[in-house]
């Protein structure tokens, strides 16, 4: 019965979530990549999948998609390109990679950082999967990084910046209801 509870509960925030975010899905004419039934999908990020991957991993089960997640907390994008654990996670290769990376790349200069996260999109590419990239949500010290990803992942792209995301008191994080909503319109830009 909590378990039926717990579900129920995802679910509810996922919808309200889309509610408060307001969330019109204005990229959704762009090809973008597809998840199917009976695919596999892994998330692999920092504390932004951390947040996201509840949520993912129930709208996977309606779906009747596998799921798999690796999140670190307060990770770069370079961090994740050689982690034993992430080249494991490839074999055998998921039929869709999200990577959701980039928000502790924003503070400080990083230059390298789009050329990391076209060397780890690789990795996972020279496996068999497919990728995409689910952008930071916009921060206070700006989001040049977004721009530069944008332009190397093109339509594999999920721009978080055209999103009113609800955050945590810390301001960074996206609240309970901001983390649902943005899950949501990330399983939409999916389909």
């Amino acid at each position: 019965m909590a378990k039926r509870t717990r579900k129920s509960a995802l679910r509810s925030w996922m919808y309200a979530g889309v509610v408060v975010a307001g969330v019109g899905i204005v990229w959704a004419s762009r090809r973008r990549p597809r998840i199917k039934p009976g695919q596999r999908l892994l998330v692999v990020g920092d504390s932004m999948a951390e947040g996201l991957s509840p949520y993912l991993k129930a709208l996977a089960a309606d779906d009747q998609v596998g799921f798999a997640s690796l999140f670190k907390r307060g990770t770069r994008i370079g961090y994740w390109r050689t982690r034993p654990e992430f080249l494991a996670a490839l074999d055998p290769s998921p039929s869709l990679v999200l990577f959701v990376l980039g928000t502790n790349d924003q503070v400080g200069a990083h230059t390298e950082s789009p050329r990391e996260a076209a060397e780890l999109a690789a990795a996972a590419e020279s496996r068999g999967a497919r990728v995409a990239w689910i952008g930071a949500p916009t921060l206070t010290q700006g989001n040049d990084l977004a721009d530069s990803l944008e332009r190397v992942f093109g339509r594999e792209y999920f721009d978080s910046r055209m999103l009113n995301i609800p955050r945590a008191p810390d301001g960074l994080h996206p609240s309970v209801e901001g983390a649902a909503g943005w899950a949501r319109s990330i399983w939409e830009w999916l389909h």
